[in-house]
Formats: structure tokens, C-alpha cells, sequence
């Protein structure tokens, strides 16, 4: 799990350190880090709030460090195609800058493309397959 190795680096934390937070023994989270033991799920929720970052980031599913909310808030942007209802809901702000809806859909339709030319999977869904 080369993303869970990465996180606690970055964290400037230990293997004993995160154990004790996740109450595993350090054995048990260096395998999981190692990829020598799968994970279990309330393992991985506690190392995912621990981090603050995503399941996904955790799993390696993918590259960028994003929290749960930030995945989820993606996701659901991809998924709405009308650019009314996303204008109307997905207002963000960058600093003092709106960025509106359809704004966002057009900056998500980059990185859809962006991301199938080197992933191929960060925004597929399950009716993708």
C-alpha cells in the first residue's frame, strides 16, 4: 500500500504512531502498509479520518490525497449532466473567485479526459463497466 506509507512520511509519524492511533499492533500496520495483510474496514475508516484523506486515496484507487467530502463532491458533479442544476448547486469558490457550474463542467469534462489518458478509472462508476 505504497499510499499509506506515503501519508505517515508526509505526516512526519511512525508505524508505532499510527498503530497506536488505529489501536493495531505495529506489526499488524506494517503488513498492512507492506500490502502483507488486507486491511479491514474499520481499520481503513479509522486510517482514512486519521489522515483526513480518502478510502480511496488509501487503497491506492487514487493519486491525489483527497478527503472523502472531496471525492464524494467530484463524483457527484461528474455524475449531474445538466449544467442548470449544477450551476444552481456546485457553486465553488477559489479564494474570492465564484467558479460557476457550468464552469465546473467544463473543467471536469478536462479532467475526465486528463485522467482516462492516464488512469483510465479515477471518475468511472459503476455504469461504466
Amino acid at each position: 500500500m505504497k499510499n499509506l506509507r506515503e501519508i505517515r512520511k508526509i505526516r512526519k509519524l511512525t508505524q508505532k504512531d499510527v498503530a497506536a492511533e488505529i489501536r493495531v499492533p505495529q506489526t499488524t500496520y506494517s503488513r498492512y502498509e507492506r500490502g502483507f495483510s488486507k486491511i479491514d474496514p474499520d481499520s481503513l475508516i479509522a486510517l482514512a479520518k486519521f489522515f483526513d484523506v480518502s478510502t480511496d486515496y488509501l487503497l491506492g484507487l487514487i493519486e491525489v490525497p483527497l478527503t472523502s467530502e472531496e471525492v464524494s463532491f467530484m463524483k457527484r458533479i461528474y455524475k449531474e449532466n445538466d449544467p442548470t442544476v449544477i450551476a444552481n448547486e456546485f457553486d465553488v469558490y477559489i479564494g474570492d473567485q465564484k467558479i460557476t457550474g457550468e464552469k465546473l463542467l467544463e473543467i471536469m469534462s478536462k479532467m475526465k479526459k486528463l485522467d482516462k489518458e492516464l488512469h483510465g478509472d479515477f471518475f468511472k462508476t459503476d455504469n461504466d463497466k
